[in-house]
């Protein structure tokens, strides 16, 4: 039994307005890098309210991900994200949000149900994995198929599938991604601050590095204040 709609029938459910604006946006999926000594250091209000999260909420550092699935740059910057959390479980958080281009990437939006409906089941990040792998298929009966063997409620799956609540999670996401702007996958907002396309492990590293340098920095600046303040008003 196939788990997942047709595509045509995902894409329709999605809306006219999201299919245009995706043809017509000039997203794309590549390899371009942000260097980390040119960065703009604007940093942009991007909220991980509601996206499936990794690591402590007061981590220093949060990502926030947008990410194509089927994207295959997006698909080796998920994995070095998920290494650099493992490398730093206390200071970092990690936070996915969907950016699908079916203009390019046909069996996108399909990948994006299927691990926001695992969401549902607190299965996101073991589906996401999957999907994720290197040469992984994205096909229904291969994604049917992770989801039996991660032990899931495959009705309740199917149920969701057909829904329109993870669709909607998707829109939303995809909506956020227009408002900031976004162009390419995968993009990055490493404490807000933006990185377009993949990145090495070392650069990641890196950029974590700089960005944990600058939250403590700005903690201990804040605890300094806080010290001359109490003083003050101790007389």
């Amino acid at each position: 039994m196939t788990l997942l709609p047709k595509t045509s029938a995902v894409f329709a459910a999605l809306g006219p307005a999201f299919l245009a604006a995706m043809a017509l946006g000039g997203a794309a999926c590549g390899t371009e890098q942000s260097s980390s000594s040119t960065l703009d250091d604007t940093r942009y209000p991007v909220s991980a309210e509601g996206a499936p999260v990794l690591g402590p909420e007061d981590a220093r550092v949060t990502i926030v991900e947008f990410v194509d699935i089927q994207c295959p740059y997006c698909s080796v910057s998920v994995r070095h994200v998920k290494d650099l959390f493992a490398a730093h479980p206390n200071d970092l958080r990690v936070a996915f949000r969907h950016y699908p281009i079916p203009g390019l990437h046909p069996r996108a939006i399909p990948a994006a149900m299927a691990v926001e409906c695992a969401e549902d089941q607190g299965l996101f990040w073991e589906m996401l994995d999957r999907l994720v792998a290197k040469n992984a298929s994205l096909d229904d009966d291969t994604i049917a198929a992770h989801a039996r063997e991660l032990g899931m409620d495959t009705d309740a799956f199917e149920a969701c599938l057909s829904s329109g609540d993870a669709k909607n999670r998707i829109n939303a996401d995809w909506q956020m991604g227009i408002d900031l702007g976004i162009h390419a996958t995968p993009t990055l907002y490493i404490n807000g601050r933006m990185v377009v396309g993949l990145q090495s492990s070392i650069s990641l590293e890196l950029l974590f590095s700089q960005e944990l340098q600058r939250a403590e920095a700005l903690e201990e600046v804040e605890a300094a204040d806080g010290d001359g303040s109490d003083l003050e008003t101790g007389g």
